[in-house]
């Protein structure tokens, strides 16, 4: 390509063309990964509060109690409470 026929704006174009696959799949592995790991957060949070809710229940201790049984915080139950 002679210099005088170069076109910034397309080549722009066509180097945004050629690096949109990496980007998408970039992208996706990015919100994959993030997606997983909210899983994981929301899943060990609900398992938090079912274990102290059962402790309380089945051990009739009140929460704090059941919390420092179980190497928790009351704070840390409330968090996982709220999710």
């Amino acid at each position: 390509m002679i210099l005088e026929e170069f076109n910034m704006k397309e080549f722009l174009e066509m180097d945004r063309r050629d690096e949109f696959p990496a980007g998408r799949e970039e992208g996706l592995r990015q919100g994959i990964e993030k997606g997983i790991e909210q899983g994981i957060k929301h899943e060990h949070g609900r398992m938090v509060v079912e274990v102290v809710d059962s402790a309380m229940t089945n051990f009739h201790v009140d929460l704090e109690t059941a919390c420092e049984g179980l190497g928790i915080t009351v704070e840390e139950y409330n968090k996982a409470k709220q999710r």
